[in-house]
């Protein structure tokens, strides 16, 4: 990385070769896996979470969530 300072990084190493790591573009990944998921019975809903229902302890679980305009939504 030409353009980062080597002084100005905590860490660096390399992470793999060209044949083990690839990089995705974050939409047209976001984009496919929703596109999945709503083939599957999943529905997109746009709001902002106000809760988040889930279990308790070290392997907790999101249960539900309530977000603005009203809507539950349960797993």
């Amino acid at each position: 990385m030409q353009h980062i300072q080597p002084e100005m990084l905590a860490c660096a190493q390399v992470l793999g070769s060209l044949q083990t790591t690839a990089q995705v573009h974050p939409e047209k990944l976001t984009k496919a896996m929703m596109a999945a998921a709503e083939k599957r019975g999943a529905q997109v809903r746009f709001g902002t979470v106000e809760s988040v229902s889930s279990t308790e302890g070290p392997a907790a679980q999101v249960t539900g969530t309530n977000y603005f305009k009203g809507y539950a939504l349960c797993l």
